[in-house]
């Protein structure tokens, strides 16, 4: 949670003659981007409120005997709206335009077993041992949705692959093949 702390100026703003600038404390030892772009959002908030954007925004971190690490919100201004960008149009886009793509993190979400139910229903690419992301974008260029569909994919494979070879996309559909007769049994194509 941020909080607003005196500045270190003495810029009048419409609040008074000081202006205000965010500091947070955090448990973490090393101050991680999420940080970075929530202080982002407060200082966001607090140039509302003042009717002027803070210079800095500052982090207190375990083990620095409480002496904040101070960031200018100018250094990050654009990566910060860059994000919010996105975020706003992939709300815009609504859930027809995201995916539960698997990512380093789903084990520990607490949405995993959503997303990996609907992955499961879809039978989704991700399932294919070995397939990369890249290949699986591809595939799904290619008009190739799910597990079952590449396992009956014709050899060869009957598109050049913009990245990649084509080799690693024959490997990746005969892993597929054994995988659905795993499932199945034999495989017509």
């Amino acid at each position: 949670m941020c909080c607003f702390e005196w500045s270190s100026s003495k810029k009048p703003n419409r609040l008074g003659n000081w202006s205000y600038e965010v500091i947070d404390c955090k448990l973490a030892r090393e101050t991680k981007a999420e940080t970075i772009l929530q202080l982002c959002l407060c200082s966001e908030l607090g140039a509302e409120l003042q009717g002027m954007a803070p210079e800095s925004f500052h982090v207190v971190r375990p083990n620095v005997r409480l002496e904040p690490e101070s960031y200018r919100l100018s250094a990050f201004a654009a990566y910060y709206r860059v994000v919010k960008s996105d975020l706003f149009a992939a709300l815009k886009a609504g859930s027809n335009g995201t995916y539960p793509e698997p990512v380093s993190r789903c084990e520990i979400c607490r949405w995993w077993n959503e997303c990996d139910g609907r992955r499961r229903h879809d039978d989704h690419l991700s399932f294919v041992a070995g397939a990369s992301r890249l290949q699986r974008k591809e595939l799904m260029v290619q008009g190739v949705p799910n597990l079952e569909s590449l396992a009956k994919l014709p050899l060869p494979i009957p598109f050049n692959p913009s990245r990649g070879a084509r080799e690693g996309h024959t490997r990746i559909r005969e892993q597929a093949r054994i995988q659905l007769e795993a499932r199945i049994g034999p495989v017509e194509i």
